[in-house]
């Protein structure tokens, strides 16, 4: 995330299982704790929580503005729902 920011972008972190306090110490980051429709150029599921299965994609791609990029790190979404698999 550290080399988002150098490109001077605004990251936020959503995680619904995590910590607030562990991984602010652990990483410096500050957890959001709600996610803004229309808000966001990239969405990235980097963890494969049934919270963000349960939301389901077309929940998951209203936060993103009207061009954004979807990654799916988990392949936790079916292969048309995400932008981009890795």
């Amino acid at each position: 995330m550290d080399e988002l920011k150098e490109y001077g972008l605004e990251v936020n972190a959503y995680d619904p299982w995590a910590d607030e306090a562990e991984v602010l110490s652990g990483t410096g980051i500050t957890l959001t704790k709600l996610l803004v429709q229309n808000r966001y150029d990239g969405i990235v599921l980097a963890v494969a929580h049934t919270d963000f299965l349960e939301l389901g994609a077309d929940v998951l791609r209203s936060n993103g503005k009207d061009e954004y990029v979807l990654y799916d790190l988990k392949h936790l979404l079916a292969l048309d729902a995400a932008g981009i698999l890795l």
